[in-house]
């Protein structure tokens, strides 16, 4: 689990660098990591990706790395694709970023009518991400009833 971490939060390393560029992983958290015939540490990375991305949670800074639908990245809610209430979102791989108005408030056309009342409710209680603050801090998620333990961080400005 430790090195899938690594492998997200630590971008900047030649480990990092070298299997992204070998593999076309270009995404923060690419959503499948495939090869016929790979090294080592991508088979490892491929054989726990999934259980990774299911226990993976950010808490977002500017948003730009962070998929508003798809990651688990408000409040503990896990995806915010789970409560859309349209087939599919009018901007479904969005970042967070993408989301907020150039005066730091949410973009609400383009989610307000996606989403239900009490998320959005929530969404109002909350601030958007400022880009002055850093980019994401990733946290690896203990257990379904909420504890979080900070397994490791990556805070840029």
């Amino acid at each position: 689990m430790e090195l899938g971490i690594n492998f997200i939060n630590n971008m900047e390393s030649l480990w990092v660098k070298v299997l992204r560029s070998k593999y076309k992983a270009t995404e923060c958290i690419p959503n499948i990591l495939s090869s016929s015939s790979c090294s080592y540490i991508w088979w490892s990375l491929k054989s726990v990706w999934k259980h990774i991305q299911g226990k993976m949670s950010w808490k977002v800074v500017t948003g730009r790395e962070v998929k508003f639908w798809t990651d688990s990245w408000f409040r503990g809610l896990g995806p915010l694709s789970e409560y859309c209430t349209v087939p599919q979102p009018t901007f479904p791989n969005a970042t967070v970023y993408t989301m907020v108005t150039p005066e730091c408030d949410w973009n609400w056309s383009c989610f307000i009518g996606e989403l239900p009342y009490q998320i959005i409710h929530l969404l109002v209680e909350s601030c958007p991400p400022l880009e002055s603050e850093g980019r994401y801090i990733c946290y690896w998620k203990a257990a379904k009833s909420g504890g979080v333990i900070k397994f490791s961080i990556r805070i840029l400005g």
